[in-house]
């Protein structure tokens, strides 16, 4: 079963053309992934998200990036899904994986940076979730592509509008 994620802020583009789509929302920096911030990264890491990837749901993280800025979609997803994903093998499988961007290898930086640098208060956050595997592999996937829509935020605010009002209509009846 698939469970989806609208990335904030520009993953709400989605939610333009895709009325029908059960959802919820998740936060991942794109600006924490570029800044290296990876504690941020885990600390704001949502708790439903984590229940649905322990329980072994299919996780889709919808989000778009900026044609402006990025060749290969919204940085979050290239890497920061990269990040959550080693970190929770390791955390939660005791498994080393190899993750890739193109020809470049970024678990090694990645396992440098779980060693170093991840603290044991998010380590503990990843461990609460063990107890409540029934799964023994991860289930990320990414969706989007690309937006000129970056900065926006009327815009985005005016597909979440007409959503609600969407939404609302459709419990009345």
């Amino acid at each position: 079963m698939n469970k989806y994620f609208i990335n904030l802020t520009n993953g709400i583009e989605y939610l333009k053309d895709h009325s029908n789509l059960d959802y919820s929302f998740i936060r991942i920096q794109s600006t924490h992934c570029e800044q290296k911030l990876w504690n941020r990264v885990i600390e704001e890491l949502d708790y439903n998200f984590l229940m649905s990837l322990a329980l072994g749901y299919n996780c889709i993280v919808i989000d778009y990036g900026s044609r402006t800025k990025s060749k290969s979609g919204s940085r979050a997803q290239w890497q920061g899904i990269a990040f959550i994903k080693y970190i929770l093998y390791k955390r939660w499988f005791k498994k080393d994986v190899d993750i890739y961007l193109g020809p470049l290898k970024l678990s090694d930086h990645f396992s440098e940076v779980y060693k170093t640098k991840i603290t044991k208060a998010n380590k503990k956050k990843l461990d609460y979730f063990k107890k409540f595997l029934f799964t023994d592999e991860l289930k990320i996937e990414c969706m989007g592509g690309f937006t000129d829509k970056d900065g926006k935020n009327d815009f985005y605010k005016e597909v979440l509008k007409e959503r609600t009002y969407n939404d609302r209509v459709c419990d009345i009846s």
